[in-house]
């Protein structure tokens, strides 16, 4: 990383300043009109609400043929489904159940996928934040650590050969978008310990969820690495701060900081509309130039400064070392994995 790539992402897209900038002055830039996805399917995870859901109808905008709302209830799926259906009266919506909480469901929901003609871009859009610790009564977990980090690797892994195998039918690479956040930018681990079991300490809301983060980071980059652009592009997404989504109503805070969060999101946030755009953007419009990369603003940014540093190559070390573990305690075995 050059001095001046180290300077602008500390001004730009790790201090407040920048913080505010990007919020109040970056904006999407249109999609080229020769840009259509008639004939491709993608998959949603997290869609039936949120920026899940605004980015379904934005490329079914783009005159997708098949959706797949990936949700945790059928319920709901199927409210969303409905939804779409009136507006997109052409486009085939299904509503298949993933819940991310649960590993057995991850690897049902890959086999299915296996089943499908073609797939040719998914964006892993499903993330919880919690204001207390609450412990995955399927996994002992703690459940953010589970949903937003090992079960979104645990999909990437298993989706990755079957995108390899069914994409590109459209004369292009098929897409996998995780999607991230710039708060990885403060992530702390204690470098001088494991880390996958440090989320086993005390809780706290601020540091796990950037922590999560930054392991995704870690982990898509290395994944990246050993996938040809020409087969699958893989890349990270950050939305920016949206207020409108479930992931913040989880946090479950008292009126008071209810009313705080509300003048923050009013004065600070993106629309629905504007966050989703970046997952359109990554998925869709960005190019080889991305894959293994993080992208913010509509375009490719600098990972958090710890990823160029040696202290960096020996946490990305343990992170894909103790990730294997986990995966292969849950029977998930990859040809790539033996890399890691």
């Amino acid at each position: 990383m050059s001095l001046w790539d180290q300077i602008h992402s500390r001004l730009i897209f790790q201090s407040g300043i920048g913080f505010i900038y990007r919020q109040l002055f970056m904006h999407p830039p249109p999609i080229a009109a020769e840009v259509k996805l008639d004939g491709q399917t993608a998959i949603i995870t997290g869609s039936n609400t949120g920026l899940g859901f605004e980015a379904a109808r934005q490329l079914l905008q783009l005159d997708l043929s098949r959706l797949i709302l990936a949700v945790r209830s059928q319920a709901k799926g199927n409210v969303a489904a409905e939804a779409l259906r009136k507006e997109f009266l052409y486009a085939q919506i299904e509503v298949w159940i993933l819940d991310m909480e649960d590993p057995e469901s991850v690897s049902t929901f890959a086999i299915k996928c296996q089943t499908l003609g073609r797939i040719d871009m998914v964006i892993l859009n499903a993330g919880v934040q919690n204001k207390d610790c609450v412990v995955s009564v399927k996994t002992g977990k703690e459940q953010t650590f589970q949903v937003n980090y090992l079960s979104t690797i645990m999909l990437a892994v298993l989706l990755l050969p079957i995108l390899k195998a069914k994409g590109g039918l459209a004369g292009k690479p098929a897409r996998l978008t995780v999607v991230t956040s710039t708060t990885a930018y403060f992530a702390d681990f204690d470098h001088m310990k494991p880390i996958l079991p440090q989320f086993d300490e005390k809780y706290d809301v601020t540091k796990w969820y950037a922590r999560e983060k930054l392991l995704q980071m870690i982990f898509v980059r290395r994944l990246a690495a050993l996938v040809s652009s020409d087969e699958v592009i893989i890349n990270t997404v950050c939305p920016g701060l949206v207020g409108d989504t479930e992931i913040w109503r989880t946090l479950n805070t008292s009126a008071v900081l209810r009313y705080v969060f509300s003048a923050y999101f009013a004065l600070f946030g993106r629309s629905l509309a504007e966050g989703a755009s970046t997952y359109v953007h990554a998925a869709v419009v960005a190019g080889r130039e991305s894959h293994g990369g993080f992208l913010s603003e509509w375009g490719v940014r600098p990972y958090p400064v710890v990823m160029y540093s040696k202290r960096g190559e020996n946490l990305e070390k343990k992170v894909l070392s103790e990730t294997r573990e986990k995966l292969k305690s849950v029977n998930v075995s990859h040809a790539l994995m033996q890399d890691f």
